[in-house]
């Protein structure tokens, strides 16, 4: 695969059949905002392959973004009588399930969102960020949230020397979370001169940083002066700062439990990146300090070998590739 290849006509590789529900069930592009631009970005790419013919089509997609529904514990209603060509048992209709948590079971559900789960969803293919064994194998599709795609810009990025070897920059006291979870413990890890851990960034702190008047964003500028990110679980399995540290040049640290990263068949992750368990969090600066530095230029190389796997071109394609795939079986 070829990093922004001309497009190949879509027609020659997929039909997928749209249907058309009322605007009761149309995503609204307001409502869980990041999430959502995630959902249009797999809608308006998918749409590449419309066939108006149900006859010819592959797969059926379903306008609906669940987690909107989810999060608000709605139910979707009769929605069944607007699927004509749903059958059970083929499972060819495709469903977006962009949110914070498992579509499929309880696991890591906290709070007071998801208190239903939809039993009927067997029967569809679930393309979801929650990337765990909940998942169906073969049957559903893990995504890379799309405002963390790589872009030419990020690149052509490359900055040698940074002032932290790890940090996090987030919410750590969340709310609905136990005390026992590893997001909660890093707020016991010790701090060092060469780490950040924080909730917010301080003034002070951003004033020393440097590129702290070129970069508005405290997030990208924290990453860009860490050579490793930790990527700790949260609510869901799946988080933000995985992919956000790839796309800022900082060597992501993966802190999540039964989380596999997507699109793994076609992105040798385990080149670019360390992945400590969650019970072990605490052990993170040991783990981290213990590397050498030939270890960490090797990382530092294959991160920025692989950065463009994290395009929407690259992305795009392996979704086009998995779909494909899921025709044979």
């Amino acid at each position: 695969m070829r990093l922004f290849r001309r497009e190949r006509k879509p027609d020659s590789l997929l039909s997928i059949y749209f249907y058309s529900l009322p605007q009761a069930y149309k995503p609204d592009p307001h409502h869980l905002e990041t999430l959502t631009q995630t959902y249009f970005d797999i809608y308006k790419f998918l749409k590449r392959f419309e066939t108006k013919d149900p006859n010819k089509a592959d797969y059926f997609f379903v306008p609906i973004h669940l987690a909107q529904f989810q999060f608000e514990n709605r139910e979707l209603g009769d929605f069944f009588r607007y699927l004509k060509f749903y059958k059970k048992g083929l499972k060819k209709h495709i469903i977006v399930g962009i949110g914070d948590f498992s579509q499929r079971s309880r696991k890591n559900h906290f709070g007071t969102a998801y208190k239903h789960l939809y039993e009927w969803l067997d029967g569809f293919k679930i393309i979801a960020l929650e990337a765990t064994s909940d998942l169906i194998d073969g049957q559903d599709l893990s995504y890379i949230p799309a405002n963390t795609f790589v872009t030419r810009e990020d690149l052509n990025f490359k900055a040698e020397s940074k002032p932290y070897l790890y940090s996090f920059l987030g919410t750590i006291n969340h709310h609905f979370l136990p005390e026992t979870h590893a997001r909660k413990k890093l707020g016991k890890m010790a701090q060092y001169s060469d780490s950040l851990i924080a909730e917010k960034l301080s003034l002070e702190i951003r004033d020393a940083l440097p590129g702290n008047t070129s970069i508005p964003d405290d997030y990208e500028l924290v990453a860009k002066n860490s050579t490793f990110t930790l990527c700790v679980a949260g609510y869901g399995k799946w988080t933000y700062r995985f992919f956000q540290s790839i796309k800022w040049d900082s060597i992501p640290v993966l802190i999540s439990d039964d989380y596999t990263p997507p699109f793994n068949a076609f992105i040798p992750y385990h080149e670019f990146m360390i992945r400590i368990p969650e019970k072990d969090i605490l052990n993170a600066d040991k783990v981290l300090r213990s590397l050498s530095q030939d270890e960490i230029d090797k990382m530092k190389k294959a991160l920025r070998k692989h950065k463009y796997r994290f395009t929407s071109g690259f992305v795009h394609e392996c979704l086009t590739i998995e779909l494909l795939a899921g025709l044979s079986q």
